[in-house]
């Protein structure tokens, strides 16, 4: 069984909405929330999916399987399923798993495509933002208790896009970019 714990779901004209909002139509999500994942359980969606979907386990393990290849999951990993894929999650047989989800799109989404990989570790560091995710859960979570007005849903997407960079770019410190970026802007 799936059990969200607590879970938002943008309603479709809000979705239409952040689409075209020139302020949030490059990245916006579209669900997110904290599922538990009962030991024993396959959690997945049978159909291709309409958005990426971006996982992060904070308790428990399992297999990940996406495009016939399986992965372990365990706690403080994430896996971000591209838009048209399909997944599937086996939970283990003796613990619950607990994830974060979020369900997003945009023109960023697309373009940051090539950065998603299939599972990723989260090292602790200070420059990979471990401790800030959950934070960072919390505060849109917060925020969307209060309502979906605009600029609440502006705010919450911004937020989003600050996390959601804490998972893409979650294996590269700030002197593995300073070393990609152009030699002219390097100090």
């Amino acid at each position: 069984m799936i059990k969200e714990i607590r879970y938002y779901k943008i309603p479709a004209p809000l979705i239409e909405e952040q689409s075209k909002n020139r302020m949030t139509c490059d990245l916006y999500f579209t669900e997110i929330g904290e599922v538990e994942v009962e030991q024993g359980t396959i959690w997945g969606i049978p159909q291709k999916l309409e958005n990426h979907l971006l996982a992060y386990c904070t308790r428990g393990s399992g297999i990940f399987m996406i495009s016939g290849e399986q992965l372990p999951v365990a706690k403080d990993q994430f896996f971000i399923v591209p838009e048209n894929e399909e997944f599937r999650f086996y939970s283990v047989l003796d613990e619950n798993s607990r994830f974060l989800v979020a369900f997003f799109n945009g023109e960023k989404s697309k373009l940051m495509g090539k950065e998603f990989s299939v599972v990723g570790n989260l090292i602790p560091s200070v420059q990979n933002m471990v401790a800030n995710r959950e934070m960072l859960f919390e505060e849109i979570f917060n925020n969307l208790a209060k309502g979906f007005h605009d600029e609440n849903l502006e705010y919450v997407n911004f937020c989003f896009g600050h996390l959601l960079a804490t998972f893409v770019y979650a294996s590269k410190t700030s002197e593995d970019l300073a070393e990609e970026t152009n030699p002219v802007v390097r100090r």
